[in-house]
């Protein structure tokens, strides 16, 4: 009797255990950490992201990631350039700063990144990172009223195959599914910003019929049916234009004065 009431004891233990583990996300396994990433299948770790990347999403990950300091360090600043690009539309930068800090420090990342080489401590080659194709498209479409980015990338694929070549120190393949619930697969829909919800007027054509964008000093600021960002640089393109067409006919017309001078000291 005793024996049994040791093995039972023994079996509510490790199911306690387990519980916790699962909410402390100690049965989640990374994919890869560090900078330059490499390899790593791992339990993620715990760590304080207060002044590091990703810090609004500590809770979401119970205090624990993927990434070290260093790494999450790196992609701060090293995020600094897409929030330069697309930062004119604060919906488009939060969703992108979503995805990546799923890729460098969320505690799930094994779960839809998968690395060609499987040794711990080797560089990634290649790492796929699944996303849910729905995703893909909603990320894209909260970006692609910023400026040039439709010209630059006129399908959700185009985009998403420039963010992975991009990707630094390494390049990254985005992979799609169309399942929704694909536990394999980063979905997390719940997460997302549309322009029109965090979004300037100007450019979200969407949050213009809404009336849901949000506003800044600048919303009336139009010319000739553009806003004065395309306006002035369009403006500048025009005055390069003109200054060096200017500079090739001054010198067309110096050429010309100079001939009959030549022609004459030869008579």
């Amino acid at each position: 009797m005793k024996n049994y009431t040791k093995i039972i004891f023994t079996l509510i233990i490790i199911v306690i255990i387990n519980e916790n583990n699962k909410v402390l996300g100690v049965e989640d396994i990374c994919a890869l950490q560090g900078h330059p990433p490499v390899v790593w299948k791992h339990p993620p770790i715990n760590i304080n992201l207060t002044g590091l990347a990703c810090e609004p999403y500590q809770d979401l990950y119970n205090h624990t990631a993927c990434c070290n300091d260093s790494q999450a360090a790196f992609f701060k600043n090293n995020f600094q350039t897409a929030v330069n690009f697309f930062g004119s539309c604060p919906a488009c930068i939060n969703n992108l700063y979503f995805t990546w800090c799923g890729y460098t420090c969320s505690p799930e990342q094994g779960n839809y990144i998968t690395t060609q080489n499987q040794v711990d401590g080797e560089p990634l080659i290649l790492p796929n990172f699944t996303v849910c194709r729905d995703w893909a498209k909603a990320v894209y479409d909260s970006c692609k009223w910023v400026h040039f980015v439709q010209s630059m990338w006129p399908t959700y694929e185009a985009f998403w195959i420039t963010q992975g070549q991009q990707a630094i120190p390494n390049e990254v393949l985005f992979v799609y599914t169309d399942d929704d619930d694909d536990p394999n697969a980063f979905c997390p829909m719940d997460q997302i910003q549309n322009c029109e919800d965090n979004c300037d007027c100007i450019v979200c054509p969407t949050a213009c019929e809404s009336g849901k964008g949000i506003t800044y000093e600048n919303d009336d600021c139009k010319f000739l049916h553009m806003d004065c960002f395309n306006a002035e640089l369009g403006g500048l393109i025009i005055l390069i234009g003109i200054g060096f067409i200017t500079v090739i006919v001054s010198r067309i017309v110096k050429r010309n004065q100079e001939s009959p001078k030549k022609l004459k000291a030869d008579f």
